[in-house]
């Protein structure tokens, strides 16, 4: 199922000028309403039910987990990080599996955190670090200290990935070397190549 937000963005908690036009926008009580719609169509299996969003869909995503953290069972971000002082509000219920995919070389969603589209000249609000953002939620999901990195095999179209993870918990961060702000990969056929691809 693939939801569309109001005006193509999402109420995902950052201070922007999306939030403030549209104040009314209840995003959370959609996506809730939503779920319970295709689990009474059978549609959905209630203890299967993940969030996966880019750039400010992923963003949503990360809100999702801290606010709907009994009805997931996992979210996937891509090209996104938790806004900016929503990690002091962010309270799940339970541990949510995570999975982070981030370019380190993404100009809307930097790698370090600050502005969102810096060259913008419309308020599209801050997010944290990528390494704030893991941590957090490497707090939250008791992971361990110790800490594994993979480096999966690489195709000569696509740009280098580190796959970061860590023992006793499911939170797993996918560094993309390099990569900018979209989808990572270029050979898939269920994406066009341009403008997703990774590699130059």
């Amino acid at each position: 199922v693939y939801p569309r937000g109001t005006d193509k963005q999402w109420m995902d908690g950052r201070h922007n000028e999306f939030a403030q036009n549209f104040r009314s926008v209840d995003d959370i009580a959609f996506l809730k309403t939503l779920i319970e719609k295709l689990i009474a169509d059978k549609v959905a299996d209630p203890e299967r039910i993940y969030v996966v969003g880019f750039s400010t869909g992923g963003i949503m995503a990360y809100r999702a987990a801290c606010e709907m953290s009994k009805q997931l069972a996992g979210i996937a971000a891509v090209a996104a990080s938790m806004p900016l002082g929503y990690e002091y509000i962010c309270k799940p219920a339970r541990p949510v599996p995570v999975i982070m995919i981030n370019g380190t070389a993404d100009p809307e969603i930097p790698w370090e955190g600050g502005l969102v589209s810096a060259n913008s000249e419309i308020n599209h609000g801050e997010v944290i670090s990528v390494e704030k953002n893991l941590q957090f939620w490497r707090r939250e999901n008791k992971c361990s200290d110790t800490a594994h990195t993979d480096k999966p095999p690489e195709a000569p179209s696509l740009l280098p990935v580190l796959h970061h993870y860590w023992d006793s918990c499911n939170v797993h961060l996918y560094e993309v070397r390099g990569g900018q702000h979209n989808w990572p990969g270029n050979n898939s056929p269920l994406v066009s190549p341009n403008p997703f691809s990774m590699g130059s």
